[in-house]
C-alpha cells in the first residue's frame, strides 16, 4: 500500500486514506471520480539543510511545543494549533518568543521585509484583491497605511505573512514559504496576547483580518478560527466602538465573514452587527451590510434547530415565516452619491451583489425547510436566478465565463445544479484574476459542491446542511 499522500490530495493539503478494498486509488479520488496519482517529484524526507530550508513545498509550519524554537520547526495542520470554530477560542500552541522566532524569517533569494511592505503599501495590484471594484483601493491603501504607522510593532509580522503568501500565490508556486508560516506563528502569539485594547483596537482587528486572510490564501482550516478569536477579544468593547467610523471597515469584514461561515455551518455569530448607516458601501460586501442582523437571526434558529436536533416540520412557524417577511423586505439602500463615486458598471455590480445575497438567503431558509430531493423546482428556480446574477456580474466587469468576486451567492446556488452539462460548466469556471489568489481555498469549495451533488445523486432525502456539517474542510472565499 502507498505511503505517500496522491497529487490530488497532496496538493489539496488533505489526509489520503486508503482502504485495504483498492490499493490503487485513495477514497477521496474514488469518491469524487478522479484518477489517483503519485507522479510529483518526491523530495528527500527528514530535516533539510540549511541551503534548502526555503523551498515552499511544505504545507504548514508552526512550532511544536516544549521545544526551544531555534531547534526544530514542525509541519502541523493548522487546525491543531489556533482556534476551535466554536463560539469559544483555544489557546494557540505557539509558545515561544517573537525574537527565537525571527530568526527564522531570513534567508537566501526573498524579499526583504521593506520590499514586502512597499508591495502592499504602493502596488495597486494588492489591494485588488480585497475590495470588490477599483473605487474602493484608495481608501483600503490609506486605512492599512494608518494602521502600519500608528502600530507598526503590532502588525508587522500579519502584514508581511499576508504580502508574502499574496506573492506566491499570484506566482502559482507549489507550496508556501516556511518564512510565511513563522511570521504568521509571531503574529498569532502577539494576537493572543492582546485583550482588544480600547487604545489600540484597530490594529488588533487589522492584525486578526490579515492573519486570517492569510489562513484563507494558504488554504488552512482556522481562518474561521482567528475571525472568532478577534471578535471574541473585542466583544466587551462592541458597543462603545461601533459607532466608531474608523473602525467599521474591519469589524464589518470580521462580523461578515463570521456569519457566513455560521450560516452554512449552523452556529451562532460571535457579534450582531449594529448597523450605524444603512447607506454603507463596504470594500468587500457592498451594499449588504444591513443584511447581516437579518442573516444573524437565521443563524439563530438554525443553531436552536440543531441543537435540539428538531426537524424542520418542528421549527418555530412563526419566527420562519417572519425571517422570509425580513428577507423579502429587505433591499439595498445605495448612498445617494452612488453614481458620482461608482463608475456605471462599479454601480450595478454592487446592486447585483446585493441582490446574489439576499436571493441565497431565501435559498438558504429553504433548504433549512426541505431536503434535497423535495421541493427542487422551487430551489432550482433561486439558484438559477443567482447564477444569471453572477454571469451578468461578471459579464460588466469584463470577466465573462469567470468565477464571480463573491463566491457565496455561487456555492449556495451550485449546490443545487443537477444537469451534468451544468455543473461540468460550473466546475471548470475559473477565478477571475482580481481574485487569482485564492485557488487553494476555490478548489476546496469546490469538492465540497460536488460531494453535495455525489450525496443527492444517491437518492437519499438529506438535508443540506447535514451533508455540509459532515463534510472535510471546507472555506468559504467571499
Amino acid at each position: 500500500m502507498p505511503t505517500l499522500a496522491c497529487d490530488r490530495c497532496h496538493r489539496m493539503k488533505e489526509r489520503c486514506h486508503r482502504n485495504t478494498s483498492n490499493q490503487d486509488c485513495c477514497t477521496r479520488c474514488m469518491r469524487f471520480g478522479h484518477e489517483c496519482t503519485i507522479q510529483r517529484v518526491v523530495l528527500k524526507r527528514g530535516r533539510r539543510s540549511r541551503a534548502n530550508s526555503h523551498s515552499g513545498s511544505r504545507q504548514f509550519v508552526w512550532l511544536k511545543p516544549q521545544e526551544p524554537v531555534h531547534s526544530k520547526l514542525e509541519v502541523l495542520s493548522s487546525a491543531d494549533c489556533i482556534l476551535s470554530a466554536g463560539s469559544t477560542p483555544i489557546g494557540f500552541v505557539v509558545s515561544s518568543p517573537y525574537s527565537s522566532l525571527e530568526n527564522h524569517l531570513s534567508g537566501p533569494n526573498r524579499l526583504s521585509d521593506e520590499a514586502l511592505l512597499t508591495y502592499m503599501r504602493s502596488t495597486e495590484d494588492f489591494s485588488t484583491y480585497f475590495i470588490l471594484v477599483p473605487t474602493f483601493s484608495a481608501d483600503f491603501k490609506s486605512l492599512g497605511q494608518a494602521r502600519f504607522s500608528a502600530f507598526p510593532d503590532l502588525i508587522r509580522e500579519g502584514c508581511l505573512a499576508c504580502a508574502g503568501a499574496v506573492l506566491q500565490a499570484r506566482s502559482q508556486q507549489s507550496g508556501f514559504d516556511d518564512a510565511h508560516f513563522a511570521r504568521s506563528a509571531v503574529g498569532l502569539r502577539k494576537l493572543q496576547s492582546r485583550d482588544g485594547w480600547r487604545e489600540d483596537v484597530g490594529a488588533f482587528l487589522t492584525l486578526g483580518l490579515t492573519l486570517a486572510t492569510f489562513e484563507l490564501i494558504t488554504s488552512g482550516s482556522s481562518a474561521n478560527g482567528v475571525v472568532r478569536f478577534t471578535l471574541s477579544s473585542i466583544r466587551d468593547l462592541y458597543s462603545s466602538i461601533w459607532l466608531d467610523d474608523d473602525l467599521d471597515s474591519e469589524i464589518l469584514s470580521l462580523i461578515f465573514m463570521d456569519t457566513i461561515d455560521c450560516l452554512l455551518r449552523r452556529q451562532v455569530p460571535v457579534l450582531r452587527y449594529r448597523p450605524r448607516d444603512c447607506h454603507l458601501v463596504h470594500r468587500l460586501f457592498g451594499l449588504c451590510a444591513s443584511l447581516l442582523p437579518i442573516m444573524y437571526e437565521i443563524c439563530q434558529l438554525a443553531a436552536d434547530a440543531r441543537r435540539r436536533c428538531q426537524l424542520p416540520h418542528q421549527l418555530n412557524p412563526i419566527l420562519f415565516d417572519h425571517l422570509i417577511e425580513l428577507v423579502a423586505s429587505w433591499q439595498p439602500q445605495p448612498p445617494a452619491d452612488l453614481s458620482s463615486r461608482f463608475s456605471p458598471t462599479e454601480a450595478t455590480c454592487l446592486l447585483s451583489q446585493a441582490e446574489g445575497f439576499k436571493t441565497a438567503l431565501f435559498l438558504v431558509l429553504h433548504r433549512l425547510q426541505y431536503p434535497l430531493g423535495t421541493e427542487d423546482h422551487a430551489a432550482a428556480s433561486l439558484a438559477n436566478e443567482i447564477l444569471s446574477g453572477c454571469a451578468t456580474c461578471s459579464t460588466e466587469l469584463g470577466e465573462e465565463g469567470k468565477l464571480p468576486r463573491t463566491l457565496f451567492p455561487w456555492m449556495v446556488a451550485a449546490f443545487e445544479i443537477i444537469a451534468p452539462e451544468e455543473r461540468d460548466i460550473l466546475l471548470r469556471m475559473e477565478l477571475p484574476r482580481s481574485r487569482e489568489i485564492l485557488r487553494l481555498p476555490t478548489a476546496k469549495l469546490k469538492e465540497c459542491v460536488q460531494l453535495v451533488w455525489a450525496m443527492r445523486d444517491a437518492g437519499q432525502a438529506v438535508f443540506l446542511f447535514d451533508i455540509l456539517e459532515q463534510a472535510p474542510t471546507y472555506l468559504v472565499p467571499l
